[in-house]
């Protein structure tokens, strides 16, 4: 067991014990509290239980049973709701018991072929942010595309001369290959993606082109795990209880968008999705999700388009009290133990939500959000 395995071991013990010793019950008893609501986040899921050797590049991405112990622990112990019916509860006075609502982001294929059959089994609802021109031109996202690319690199020799190249004198070092070389490949693509956030998407398209090249010179690349989701897929699951809500046009960077632009994206979005669902789109995911200065300028143009609500992707609780153009989202352990996930839970639960208030512990998901 490598160190940092080892480290998480000894960690997840020690939440698992002091859970089951009742002190987590003990401590979230203390005080009153306005009730909350917990909207859970994800983005690709693995399509099996089976992970490559040393893990993923996207840590971040649960396997299906981890999902699935998700929703069971979820559905014994909470209640799960639309994230819709969450928002209209707090416009009609406020949320009548503690709630968690699930969200995915980007339309990955996975979310139909992983996460939906889950939901149907659990009998519980979920909000899908889809991006329109990602689904139209089959434009799998950028970032789980990076990810797949350096996961399966085999790093040729030349490959950190030509990502220098490609990304400019402040690309991160592309380790050499290696067979203990896997944090590194991480640290790689979260340093890209640092500078990927920055550019306009055609840009971090044409790089990212370029990255192909160096990473496979033989041409030999071809996506095996990234699939964006099709209309198909999307009208299937808009008739079993998922909202489909709107996550730009072709999910643009609005911190630095011109606003023309951005009101554009909105509304190009929202009108592809209806067109295709029939249903009205009334909820919003912000692209990147931690600028939170610059989203305080969208609300008025997300009201003119008819939302009535948005979420941001900075760590944190929602309650009553909380603006709804902002909505705070957290994650859950990858893990299938109950102790954790219930752990969590109750952490998340009553721990002090953003805005002045002391942060809920944060995962590396959650980019620090700029003030």
């Amino acid at each position: 067991m490598g160190a940092e395995k080892l480290r998480k071991f000894l960690k997840d013990s020690a939440k698992i014990s002091l859970y089951r010793a009742g002190y987590y019950h003990a401590r979230t008893r203390l005080g009153q509290r306005e009730n909350r609501l917990l909207i859970l986040m994800y983005h690709n899921l693995a399509a099996s239980d089976r992970i490559p050797s040393g893990g993923l590049i996207d840590e971040d991405t649960p396997t299906p049973s981890q999902l699935e112990a998700h929703l069971r622990e979820l559905t014994v112990h909470h209640r799960v709701v639309a994230l819709s019916e969450a928002v209209q509860e707090i416009r009609n006075g406020g949320l009548t018991e503690d709630s968690v609502a699930i969200t995915f982001d980007d339309g990955n294929e996975s979310v139909y072929t992983v996460a939906f059959p889950l939901l149907v089994k659990y009998g519980v609802p979920a909000t899908l942010f889809v991006v329109p021109g990602w689904i139209e031109k089959s434009r799998v996202s950028w970032w789980q595309l990076l990810c797949e690319m350096v996961q399966r690199s085999a790093l040729p020799s030349s490959a950190p001369a030509g990502t220098a190249r490609v990304l400019g004198a402040t690309a991160p070092p592309l380790p050499a290959a290696s067979p203990n070389g896997f944090q590194a490949r991480r640290q790689f693509v979260l340093g890209v993606e640092k500078l990927f956030r920055e550019m306009q998407n055609e840009e971090r398209l044409e790089r990212l082109t370029l990255m192909q090249d160096v990473l496979f010179p033989e041409g030999n690349f071809i996506p095996m795990t990234s699939r964006v989701l099709s209309w198909g897929q999307i009208e299937e699951m808009s008739a079993n209880r998922i909202d489909i809500e709107s996550h730009t046009q072709s999910h643009i960077h609005i911190g630095t968008a011109d606003l023309d632009l951005v009101d554009s994206e909105i509304f190009i979005s929202k009108k592809a999705i209806e067109r295709r669902t029939g249903r009205t789109v009334s909820g919003f995911a912000y692209p990147f999700g931690e600028n939170l200065p610059a989203y305080r300028a969208m609300e008025p143009l997300l009201r003119k388009h008819g939302f009535a609500y948005a979420c941001n992707a900075c760590l944190g609780n929602n309650s009553s009290s909380s603006n709804l153009f902002s909505l705070f989202r957290c994650t859950l352990p990858l893990t299938t133990s109950s102790a954790l996930i219930n752990r969590d839970l109750r952490v998340l639960f009553h721990g002090e939500s953003p805005g002045g208030h002391a942060p809920l512990p944060a995962r590396r998901e959650f980019a620090k959000a700029e003030t």
